[in-house]
Parts: structure tokens; C-alpha cells; sequence
């Protein structure tokens, strides 16, 4: 039976790749993409909310598609883009770079930092 829903949609993918019920299939993608040495595969993930919110009254919402975390504490922002925008780029370093920089609170030393690894899959 064909549902007539586009895979590639936000709606679908978050469903597919972004649900506590489905963490299978989003550990098999990431591997696949990363091509991990041994030892450095991910094993499992832990689905993490997707809004970076605003920190101050007039930063940007960041609302990503997938936010996942794995079992070492790298945490991975996988987004789907449909339509190219000029500023892709530039909106694409800024999720990751707001990832990155929540990692600590007041206290934290910086060693403590996990990588962030942003995949995006263009159409």
C-alpha cells in the first residue's frame, strides 16, 4: 500500500530517523555515512530534543530535524534539505556551532567537549 508520503519530508524523516522507536535505524545510517574505523561505530543513540532555545530574548530558534547523542557523547545534527537556499552554508555551521557550544555550564572544563557531527542530506 502506498501512503503517498514523501520520504524526504521533515514530518517523515523526523518519524523514521528521529523516534526513540527507531534508534536502529538511525545508528545504521550514521555508521554508513561515517564509515567509522573499528572501535569508533556507533552502537546506539539517545534521541535528544531538536530545539536549541534561545538563550537570550533576541537569539534565533534553531529547530533541527534529527539531534541524537551516542554512546561515547558525540552528539550528531542530521538535517534533510529539499530546497537550496544561498544561506545554507552559513545556517548549516551555525546548528552545529550552537550544538557545540551548550555542551558546558559554568564550572566545565573544556576537555570535556564531545565532537558534534553534522550530516545533511541534500536532494
Amino acid at each position: 500500500m502506498v501512503l503517498g508520503i514523501d520520504p524526504k519530508n521533515d514530518f517523515a524523516i523526523k518519524c523514521v530517523f528521529g523516534s526513540e522507536r527507531h534508534t536502529a535505524i538511525l545508528v545504521a545510517v550514521l555508521n554508513a555515512v561515517l564509515c567509522p574505523a573499528p572501535g569508533r561505530r556507533v552502537a546506539s543513540v539517545e534521541i535528544l530534543n531538536p530545539l536549541t532555545e534561545p538563550v537570550v530574548l533576541d537569539e534565533k530558534l534553531s529547530i533541527l530535524d534529527i539531534r541524537a547523542r551516542d554512546q561515547s557523547g558525540r552528539q550528531f545534527n542530521v538535517e534533510m534539505q529539499m530546497v537550496p537556499h544561498p544561506s545554507f552554508p552559513e545556517r548549516f555551521i551555525y546548528y552545529w556551532a550552537k550544538v557545540y557550544s551548550r555542551q558546558l555550564v559554568v564550572g566545565d572544563r573544556y576537555e570535556w567537549l564531545h565532537p558534534v557531527i553534522s550530516i545533511c542530506f541534500l536532494v
